[in-house]
Parts: structure tokens; sequence; C-alpha cells
């Protein structure tokens, strides 16, 4: 069978990614999307796409409207559907309604969706059909009263955590460190349960304070072969979420690989699993260095993860091809090319993989909404094997409040971790985006941690250090505010340079090759002040000195400056020598020298907020990589009213 037409019910960086692999195979794309998503790149990279017909964004008109998705799918004489990962890519009844609307669904089958999609439907199936796979001791009970709870977990030992039954992303759980705490704990997950999943069913597991989140790739198709394609560390998450995820896990060893490998692969056969799938595991990292390290089983992924570029960027496979190859009916043997019978892990992977997620937030972890300005890799970047960013926005696209905010993921390969995270460090400091803020330094942060570096962490990494908990003070380089000085320095040097045709009625010498700026007083030098943003809503105002180097025989300009800086309680009182090397507007570059280093700089500015960007920071001090600056007025503001008061004083 041969797939040829696809929509795509998806939006973000997972639409363009499959757009892209659709694109190598010959396949027609049609992408869906919302008011909200009219400019975002996959919506001009498709081959045609269509809005909802509303405009409204709200994800239950939109992306969440499975009536909707296939009535344009049928309009469309679309063959197949690839749902990407969330919204209704795990939804039983949508993939139910494409088999009915005889639409091909790129995925598992309605039987695998529902039976793994209740955590204790799936936890009773196990035990039931597969009993060699370890489940984490707990309770599933009928009996949803606190009592019950309490009284298991008083048997297992503490503490232990509580989970909404059909949830998933973290939400509803809640950890219990005393049977006292119980009754309050319970109502608390399921108040959230209700609100979140439609649904108050708990269960209860024991829990692990020292764990590390492991996960298995596994693949599926038609005709009964169940594979696993390598496994990925997802320890480093905030409230449940991931953020950086890695291959090879510091735990994993050839043994705990083999065990943790023939698990999945037995779940994806029981469940007779078709398409990608991922099968999590918490690894008991308490017991590290002893032999026989203890995993259990938490829950089937029956879809695409966030994270499968990891996994591709070590085995060179390509997922999403994958996926529709067994949808058109291939098998396995097929795909790789294999006349023997397909081991557990018919495939090697080489050297590590890391990929960060890239969340449009502040420090304190607020989403971060607006128009994005700028959004680009550094050309030194673009070309280096190993880095790949996989993106869902681009400049110019809007970043609301309906949806994730994700916006772009960055995945780096090389032949070992060390090297790995040096490579990510160096793509996330060349990473260009204005408009928004981002968690890029908090990322770096992480990265720069040596625990993390040493391998020494686990789920509770992020909670333990309370990042988000204290703002940081603003530190800004005395480069950083320069290049914000020039470029204002150039943009009105550009908008008010008087034409030499036109000269001045004052005085017979035209004014065309007056720089901007000059004064008759030439030993007064201009002061400026910049108001300093970031960091969650903190603000910071700094002040400085610049005076144009200039030939008064000539009146010709020069590119050279002092800049003096002239101290507060945030910056130190300093004087630079400074001589403007390249100015590119159209690019946002700026290169200048100051006291003989010569530094670069991406600049942006749009109603006196400048935006200026570095990868040439002290990450000892601060992993800022981009400042906001608010040029302030140089005479004070009149405010509303004061001409009338004015008038009312000189009468």
């Amino acid at each position: 069978m041969m797939i040829r037409r696809i929509l795509i019910a998806n939006r973000g960086e997972i639409a363009s990614r499959i757009i892209r692999t659709c694109r190598s195979m010959g396949i027609f794309t049609i992408a869906i999307f919302s008011e909200a998503d009219r400019f975002a790149p996959f919506v001009s990279e498709a081959d045609i796409s269509v809005g909802f017909g509303t405009n409204s964004s709200v994800s239950s008109d939109t992306y969440l409207n499975p009536e909707k998705i296939i009535q344009i799918a049928k309009h469309h004489r679309v063959e197949a559907i690839h749902p990407g990962y969330g919204f209704l890519s795990e939804n039983p009844e949508f993939a139910r309604a494409c088999q009915d609307a005889r639409i091909i669904f790129i995925g598992p089958s309605v039987e695998s969706i529902e039976c793994m999609g209740s955590k204790i439907g799936a936890k009773l199936l196990l035990a039931d059909k597969a009993p060699e796979v370890p489940l984490i001791p707990g309770y599933n009970g009928q009996d949803q009263s606190h009592q019950a709870f309490r009284k298991v977990a008083d048997s297992v030992g503490y503490p232990v955590l509580l989970k909404a039954a059909l949830g998933g992303g973290g939400k509803g759980m809640e950890v219990v460190s005393r049977g006292e705490d119980m009754e309050s704990a319970v109502a608390s997950a399921r108040r959230i349960a209700i609100s979140a999943f439609k649904s108050d069913q708990l269960l209860m597991e024991r829990y692990f304070p020292h764990s590390h989140h492991v996960e298995i790739q596994i693949f599926g198709d038609a005709h009964g072969n169940v594979v696993s394609l390598g496994h990925r560390d997802c320890s480093i998450q905030r409230r449940h979420q991931k953020i950086i995820e890695e291959t090879p896990s510091v735990l994993m060893t050839p043994d705990l690989y083999r065990r943790m490998s023939e698990a999945a692969v037995k779940i994806g056969k029981t469940i007779s699993y078709k398409g990608a799938g991922t099968v999590e595991f918490l690894v008991d990292s308490s017991q590290v260095g002893k032999p026989n390290l203890n995993f259990y089983f938490l829950e089937v992924n029956t879809r695409l993860q966030v994270e499968h570029p990891v996994t591709e960027m070590v085995t060179g496979l390509d997922l999403v091809k994958m996926q529709i190859e067994v949808a058109a009916g291939k098998s396995l043997p097929e795909i790789f090319n294999l006349k023997n019978q397909l081991s557990t892990s018919p495939v090697e992977s080489h050297g590590a993989s890391i990929e960060c997620r890239i969340y449009a937030e502040d420090q304190r972890f607020f989403p971060s909404t607006g128009e994005i300005l700028k959004f680009q890799l550094e050309k030194s970047c673009q070309k280096i094997p190993g880095i790949r960013i996989d993106l869902g926005y681009s400049e110019k696209s809007l970043v609301s409040v309906h949806y994730d905010p994700m916006i772009a993921k960055v995945i780096v390969h090389d032949e070992n971790r060390n090297s790995a995270i040096f490579k990510m460090k160096f793509a996330l400091k060349n990473l260009i985006i204005f408009g928004v803020e981002t968690n890029v330094p908090f990322l770096l942060e992480i990265l720069n941690d040596d625990a993390f570096v040493s391998g020494n962490f686990d789920t509770h990494f992020i909670a333990d250090r309370k990042y988000g908990q204290q703002l940081k003070p603003l530190t800004t380089p005395h480069e950083v505010l320069m290049a914000a000085l020039f470029w204002n320095f150039h943009e009105r040097k550009s908008q008010t340079k008087i034409s030499a045709s036109n000269p001045s009625p004052l005085t017979c010498l035209p004014m065309g090759n007056v720089p901007t700026g000059y004064r008759n007083n030439f030993y007064k030098p201009q002061r400026v002040k910049f108001q300093r943003f970031g960091n969650g809503g903190n603000s910071d105002e700094i002040s400085m000195e610049y005076q144009h180097q200039l030939d008064h025989a000539s009146i010709q300009e020069s590119q050279k400056f002092v800049v003096n800086f002239p101290g507060n309680s945030q910056v130190e009182k300093s004087t630079y020598q400074v001589e403007l090397r390249e100015f590119q507007v159209e690019n946002g570059i700026l290169i200048f020298q100051v006291d003989g280093k010569i530094s670069k700089f991406s600049c942006f500015s749009k109603n006196d907020i400048f935006y200026v960007h570095t990868s040439d920071i002290d990450e000892a001090k601060s992993t800022d990589t981009t400042f906001i600056l608010k040029k302030m007025p140089r005479l004070p503001v009149r405010q509303s009213g004061e001409d009338q008061v004015f008038k009312l004083k000189s009468s």
C-alpha cells in the first residue's frame, strides 16, 4: 500500500518535523491551523494548509476537535492522519473515528491505546499477562477512600505517590510522607484529576526519593514484531515535566539495558503494539554501584515522544518515516532489510545525544508571550555536524497563551557525553531569540552544574536546587550596554542625518557630513540611560556617557569613541576606548573593538526597546545570553494633565 496524502493533526515543531519527512518521501501534506497559528512556520511548509473556519484558538474548537479534523481530511481526500504527540494522539475515540472514516491512523490500534490509557488498567493487564514485568508496589483498587489508600501505604511504607489514573504530564500527583497527610492529599489529587482528566480515580505507588526516569523506545508492526530501539534518560524534570533528555543514561549498563528492553518488548507484544511507542520505567538509583539495579514499569506512551530526536541522532533512524511505512503495511524486517529473524534490539547506538526543550518563559517559569522578532541559530553553528534544531516558531510568529510554551528543541550528538554537553552549551549560547524571554539561561545553568556533568543527579535535581524560587540579581556586561548604545547611535544617524543637498538656512555650510550627536562644545560628552529588563520582571537603570572622536578641522566623523560608566551599585566605574568595525542593519550584526578586543553582537530594536545577544559570556557569573534594554528619555516626560497645570500656574 502506498500512502500519498497525509493530514497532520497537530501544530508547532512536530508538524514541521512530520512535513520534512513526508517531503523526503514524496508524500503530499495537509496542515490544519488555528487563528493563533496563522503565521506559524508549519502553515507555509505544508503543501496546503486549512484553517478551522473559526476565529477561536481554543484547543477544543481546533486541534481537539475530532469531528472537524475528520471533515477536513475527507474533503481533501486524505489517506492517513498523523496525530504527532499531545492533543488527539492518544485518544482512542479519534483513532476509532479515523478507522470508521476509512482513514489510516498513523499510530497503534484502538485496542492498544485503550488498554494503556488507564494506568490502573495497564498495571492489572501486565500483572495478569506479563507477570515478569516489575511493577511498583502500591494500590489501584476500587475503594477510593482515603482510609483505603492509607491502609496500603502503612503496609508498603512511606513516602508514597498519588496519581490520577487517567493522568499524564505530572498533573494530579501528590507525594505523601505521613499517614496523617493522606486525607488532604487524596482530596487535592482528586480535585486536579477531575479538572484535568474528567475522572477522579486515583492510584498510589511507593515513592522513590532517588530515582531516574528511563524509557525504552519500542517499535512494532502489524505482523507481530516488536523491537527495542534504544533508551533515553529523562530525569531532568520540573514538576514532572521533562526539560532535558539524553542517551545513554549515566546509569545504563549492558545488563540493565538488556533486562529493560526485554521487559519493554514483552509489554509491546502483550498488547500487539504497532508503530512508535515508549515504555517508561523508574530506576531506583539509590543502589547505584551495586549489581542488578531495580527498575519498575511506569506507563506506555502510545505515540511518538517529544524527545524522539535523541534516538534518531544515535541510531541514524527516521522514526517518523518508520511510522508511515508501518502504517502502510511494511514489516520491520523489510524496513531494516533483514532476512533473518529480528533480535530484541536490531540496531546499535553510536555516541551520545542530548535534547534541550526551549520554552518561552521567564526566570520564574511564567509564560512569556508576544511576537518573535528574531529567531535563528548563529551562522557559525548552522553547518556544524551534530547540531539539530526543531523549530515551532519563526520570526513574526506569535507566542500566545493558548498552547504549550515550548517553541523549539535543540538536539546535539557527539562521541561521548562530555563532548555532547560542551556542544549543547555552544549551541544554546548561539541561539538568538528576540521578542520573548526563554529558559536558555536556566538550561545553561543545568549544563554547567557539577552534579549534572558528573552524572550525580536524579529526578529531584531541579527541585533540590530551588531554581526559580528566588530571582537572581541582574548583571549586565559593559559591552552589552555599549552594543545597545551604538546600535541606537547608527539608527539615529540614519534617521536624522540632513541631506547634503539641503544646506542649513543658518549657515552656508552643508550639514550632510555632521555626525549624529555633534556639539559645538566638543568636550561635553552625551549621556544615555538604559533600563534593563529580565529575570521575571526585574528592572534596573544604568547610565553611561559617550564622546565621539572628531577631526575638528574637517568635521569628518571617525568610528572612534570614548565611553564612560559613572558607576553605581550595579555597574562599576569604567572608561573604554571603542572603535566601531562593522554595522549590518539587514543582518542585525554589530562588531566593535574595545581596548583591543573585537566583539560581535546581534541586535534588534523596536520602539526604544533594544535586544542584544552575545555568546561571549562568563558562565560563572551569569548564563544570560540575551539582554532586553529600554532607552530612557533624555528629558522628563510630561505626564497627562501637566499642560493644564502649567496654564493655571501661568495665569
